[in-house]
């Protein structure tokens, strides 16, 4: 049975550490703060046939990103040499592309998860509960009855259109592709293309803009 270890990360790291642990799988962790198996990450890295980093992996482009970890997170440059196994996999979401080209160089192989479009589609939602709580919060008013407009209108934006909609909010959809504004049309929002000074020409009655 595969070896898994977590680096770094949020709630959605931990959730994953749990979820393996119910199956049955070895994992270890660093960087999940009470949750972290290991004292150090050498240690959580020993043997490990499939190492996952969070989403985003990085925030600096260096370092993976532990904000549950005190003090600096890790290197990537120094967990590729702490990899002794030819057979190892590195996961990470949004993976920048000078980290894949040292993994290649280093003979580690890399998996982007946040390339799979299942796994997009279903973080849309959490994405829109988040911008539709900040709007609430942001509003003197509630969001039925009010005029909001929606740029874009890609996996978040179309879901996020709808959304607004079954809160009987006025939503106006600006979006590049004529595909995508007749879709929006037919689920009875107003659609325009997006073109340069389209902020300026909102209309008055527009409250909120995603």
């Amino acid at each position: 049975m595969n070896k898994w270890a977590i680096l770094g990360g949020d709630k959605r790291q931990i959730a994953m550490l749990q979820r393996l642990r119910g199956k049955g799988f070895p994992v270890s962790a660093w960087g999940v703060g009470a949750e972290s198996t290991e004292t150090d990450w050498q240690q959580a890295v020993l043997d490990a046939d499939i190492i996952v980093l969070p989403l985003p992996a990085t925030e600096d482009g260096v370092r993976i990103r532990c904000p549950l970890q005190e003090g600096n997170g890790i290197r990537f440059t120094s967990l590729l040499k702490e990899v002794k196994k030819e057979s190892t996999v590195i996961c990470g979401g949004r993976l920048p592309d000078v980290w894949r080209e040292q993994a290649e160089l280093s003979g580690i192989r890399w998996y982007d998860y946040y390339q799979s479009e299942q796994l997009q589609m279903r973080n849309a939602l959490p994405t829109i509960e988040a911008a539709l709580f900040l709007a609430m919060d942001a509003l003197p008013i509630t969001l039925d009855g009010c005029h909001a407009a929606v740029f874009g209108y890609g996996r978040i934006g179309s879901l996020l259109a709808e959304k607004l909609k079954l809160l009987g909010a006025e939503v106006t959809v600006y979006a590049r592709k004529e595909r995508d504004r007749v879709h929006a049309e037919l689920r009875h929002c107003s659609a325009f293309p997006i073109e340069e000074g389209a902020l300026k020409k909102l209309p008055q009655s527009c409250r909120i803009v995603f």
